[in-house]
Order: structure tokens, then sequence, then C-alpha cells
């Protein structure tokens, strides 16, 4: 495999590889360019996930399930500091609650039903932490990530950035933003039936950077 060792490019504290799959169903799901990747690796203290839901899904069992809801929650990464980032571990993985939904489903009783869904961001899990492609206009480096949903009872199914062992069912947009370039990248469905979301959006971004030290 073909390495460029951070001793060299002083970029990251860890090898950029340049083989590896990337784009959507990867755990290196979207390209940007070496300013982004690098922010994304060293500034972020907090994020903050923003989100609006006002969809409706249309399936065999679930007949136009309306679902409604928003979120805006902040999410700390863990480090404080630039100088934490310097030595291993390199992840950043952080949890916390969306906002509260409410689901509508004229086929059940009850007909109406809250959920929170559990959110995970994690980066920079494990090797290849980034991987770069190159082409003839520019280098796109592909950072480690995942972004999952966890719904909270049996009724509403897990939603996650990368295939965790289930089907494969594309589901909507989320999207990261970094030093206002926008990288949407596929959620995709654990359900065993498609059911395509509209009008879904989670918008990540940086909402505090770390103390330069």
């Amino acid at each position: 495999m073909a390495f460029l060792h951070a001793s060299y490019s002083g970029y990251f504290p860890f090898c950029i590889t340049e083989e590896g799959d990337v784009g959507d169903n990867t755990s290196n799901p979207v390209g940007m360019s070496l300013e982004d990747a690098m922010a994304l690796y060293w500034k972020p203290k907090t994020f903050r996930i923003v989100e609006s839901w006002n969809t409706t899904w249309g399936s065999e069992e679930y007949d136009n399930v309306t679902v409604n809801g928003s979120t805006d929650v902040i999410l700390s990464s863990g480090k404080t500091k630039m100088s934490e980032a310097v030595c291993p571990p390199f992840d950043t993985i952080t949890t916390g609650l969306g906002g509260t939904f409410t689901k509508i489903n004229p086929t059940a009783q009850p007909p109406s039903s809250s959920v929170t869904d559990t959110l995970t961001l994690q980066l920079f899990i494990g090797e290849p932490y980034v991987i770069v492609k190159k082409d003839v206009k520019k280098d796109l480096y592909y950072p480690n990530l995942t972004f999952n949903r966890l719904g909270d009872n049996d009724n509403y199914w897990e939603w996650v950035s990368v295939d965790a062992g289930g089907p494969v069912l594309p589901f909507y947009m989320a999207e990261l933003q970094i030093n206002g370039n926008s990288y949407p990248f596929q959620m995709y469905s654990s359900a065993a039936f498609e059911a395509i979301s509209t009008n879904c959006s989670s918008v990540i971004t940086i909402d505090e950077e770390r103390d330069t030290e």
C-alpha cells in the first residue's frame, strides 16, 4: 500500500493512504480539500447537529406514516485543546440525543407517538484514518466518518452512513459543513423494506474550536 507519512507532510499525526474504498456506503463517504480535512481533525471542540424533518414514509408495512420534528444539539468532541489530538487515540466519538420527533401512523394504535433518536458521530476510527484520491485537477481527502441514528423503540429503526450488516437501503442525505463548504453523504436504513424519506436534513458543523495550545 502507498502511504504518505505525517512526519513528512505535517498534516496529521498519522499516515495517509492512497488506497481504499471511498464514497457512499463506505467509512470514508466524502472527499474534501486538505484544508477542510485538517480542520475536521484538529479544530472541533464541539459539534452542532441541526435537523429538520417533515416527511411521509411509504412502504408495504408503513403506509403514509408522517414524521415531524427538529434537532439542535451540541456534542462535545472530548478534546478541548489541539495538543490533545497529537497523540493516539486519534478518534473522536460523540454521542447525544436528537430532538423529539412525532410519528403519526393512521393504521396503528395509538396513531401518534413521540420518538427520540440517539445520534453518534465517529471520526478517524481506525486505519485508514484518511484516504487521498488523486485526479488530474486536484487531490481529494476522505476522512474516516460514520454518522449513526438509533431509534428508541422497536417500531423505529436505525439509520447509518455505512452498511452495518443489514439491508442497504438509501434513506436520506445528511450533510457535513466545514469552512462554509458542504459535503452531503447518504444515510441508509436497516429496515427490511424500502421507505425513502424526503424533506429530511441533518447538518453537522463545528460549533466551537479547540484552544490553540
